[in-house]
């Protein structure tokens, strides 16, 4: 009976070693999923906390006098870099609501990494193939090529300063809100100049680079109120400009006026009664005139005024 006590004795200590081996082997096991879980979740904490960090940085230069240091888009022992890049994406989607020159679905977008000027190359586009024989040498063609330069520029909108106790005691995000006021600025500032500068100490507006070959329209005896006369007259020299334009732009072509000439065309009905101007199904899109898209941009000047450029056509994604 003593053997038999001994022996399940025995076998009771062997089961609690195996026991304690096997939850020595779990903890160890389990110890790096932990660990990494730990990690992951640290990550994941500093993730999401990136643009907050981001736009408490940007307040906090904001409430200063300003950064003194030359700015760069590269970071120098001295630092220098005073806008990260979540605060200036927000920027842009600001700045790209009021006005469509900033807009990629309209316009190239072109980013540069250093403040110089930019120089493309273009041409005519007008080149045609040609029938040959089959033992004919096809012949050379030349393109001639001209250099455009895309000057680059400094936009400033001035430094706001707010005060400590306006931004700890404040019920609202008073960096967020500076934030979409400077974007606003920014915007107007940038689709002013892209619309009408003047290509020396300003970027070369849309406006200024068409004037050339603008068609000429007879002037508005009052260009708030145009008589029946005077709108067929404009409707007339649109539909001209359309057609005026190589095929191969005009069919992604799209038209671009201020909302007072939007507010004429709307009105205007053909010899047949019907309206020349048609708006889009989605809420999201623009009107169209002829089938063509039309750009609000309330920098483009007035029409009915002389020697003013009030509506221009073309593939504005070629423009630079």
């Amino acid at each position: 009976a003593a053997i038999a006590l001994m022996d399940e004795a025995k076998a009771l200590n062997e089961r609690a070693t195996k026991l304690e081996e096997m939850e020595a082997i779990e903890a160890s096991m389990a110890e790096p999923v932990e660990a990494r879980q730990l990690e992951d979740t640290k990550a994941e904490v500093r993730k999401e906390t990136k643009a907050d960090t981001e736009l408490r940085e940007f307040g906090e230069y904001i409430k200063s006098r300003g950064e003194k240091r030359a700015q760069s888009i590269s970071v120098s022992d001295e630092g220098g870099v005073s806008v990260p890049s979540e605060v200036g994406n927000k920027l842009l989607v600001v700045a790209k609501s009021v006005g469509p020159m900033l807009d990629p679905r309209y316009f190239t977008v072109q980013t540069v990494n250093n403040g110089r000027d930019k120089t493309y190359l273009r041409t005519a586009g007008n080149e045609e193939a040609v029938i040959t024989e089959e033992l004919d040498e096809s012949g050379e063609v030349t393109y001639k090529l001209n250099a455009t330069k895309l000057k680059t520029v400094t936009l400033t909108t001035k430094r706001t300063i707010i005060s400590n106790e306006l931004e700890q005691d404040s019920a609202i995000a008073v960096a967020d809100w500076v934030l979409g006021r400077q974007g606003v600025s920014y915007g107007r500032g940038a689709n002013r100049y892209l619309t009408t500068g003047n290509g020396t100490t300003q970027p070369l507006g849309i406006v200024t680079a068409v004037a050339a070959d603008a068609a000429p329209v007879a002037a508005f005896a009052n260009p708030d109120s145009p008589t029946d006369a005077e709108l067929a007259a404009l409707v007339k020299a649109i539909m001209r400009i359309q057609y005026g334009v190589d095929i191969s732009y005009r069919q992604n072509g799209r038209y671009m006026m201020n909302s007072k000439t939007e507010m004429f065309l709307r009105e205007y009905k053909d010899e047949n009664g019907r309206y020349i101007w048609s708006d889009s199904v989605r809420d999201d899109a623009p009107g169209k005139i002829w089938g063509k898209e039309v750009i609000i941009n309330d920098h483009m000047p007035d029409v009915g005024v002389a020697d003013q450029v009030g509506v221009v056509f073309g593939d504005m994604s070629c423009f630079y």
